[in-house]
């Protein structure tokens, strides 16, 4: 009896074994067909943002993305739309802070022709350039003056 029952045991299991060996490959081509058709909108998200140019701060222009990437979508296009404001008030703060650098040179320099009475300083370059061109006239003036 007990011959009998393993001998059926072995033929079930040679029988679901075949099925199972055939079936775990072609399940497996499948799964990954379908993983790589579900993330390819996530792949070509992932393409553009790595072709863009550092400085690129425009939103992405991904036509109708899938239900599951839209998250990302919006996220990087908040993103990229916080960088562009903090761009724009650096760059007021910039053009801000070098009128307020080049006022009080400019009235410095302007002290300076008054104290020397119109004359230009010995030494002094034609014409100067630069940030030389602001800062020379004031500083042997100051230095002499103190």
């Amino acid at each position: 009896m007990r011959r009998a029952r393993d001998a059926i045991a072995v033929a079930v299991a040679r029988g679901l074994a075949v099925p199972i060996v055939v079936a775990l490959p072609v399940l497996g081509v499948l799964v990954w067909i379908a993983v790589s058709f579900g993330l390819a909108p996530l792949g070509a998200i992932g393409r553009a943002v790595s072709r863009r140019d550092p400085a690129d701060v425009k939103p992405l222009a991904i036509a109708s993305p899938p239900r599951e990437v839209e998250p990302l979508v919006s996220g990087l296009n908040a993103l990229f739309a916080r960088v562009r404001a903090s761009l724009a008030h650096e760059r007021r703060f910039t053009a801000d802070a070098a009128h307020e650098l080049r006022t009080p040179i400019a009235a410095l320099r302007a002290q300076a022709e008054v104290a020397l009475g119109g004359r230009r300083w010995r030494g002094a370059p034609a014409r100067p350039r630069g940030r030389d061109r602001r800062l020379r006239p004031a500083l042997p003036i100051s230095s002499t003056s103190c």
